[in-house]
């Protein structure tokens, strides 16, 4: 059985200028900043301002990690696939080239 394990993420908004960041918070101390000016403290809470530029945190959201386990090659299929896809445009685009033979 498998636990989900949620992680909660904050966004910030200023209302002057409607730039939207998400809270940075600090690995080493925990400590949440504003994600517009990273110079404010702020609470993990929406409503929460920042004092140095006015911003708040308008928007909380999280991500629960689950769903459906992929193998470790997938990702190397589908790389190679649009790699394929890449050449067979390229060599479409190439036969629209005059060729020039010195004689």
């Amino acid at each position: 059985m498998q636990v989900s394990q949620e992680k909660s993420y904050f966004v910030m908004r200023k209302s002057s200028t409607g730039v939207q960041r998400q809270v940075w918070t600090s690995p080493s101390s925990g400590d949440a900043y504003c994600g517009v000016c990273l110079r404010g403290r702020v609470r993990n809470a929406v409503g929460s301002k920042c004092s140095d530029c006015g911003s708040e945190v308008t928007r909380e959201f999280a991500v629960v990690s689950g769903g459906v386990q992929r193998p470790g090659f997938s990702a190397i299929r589908v790389e190679r696939k649009k790699q394929e896809k890449a050449r067979a445009a390229a060599a479409a685009r190439s036969g629209n080239l005059l060729i020039m033979k010195a004689s």
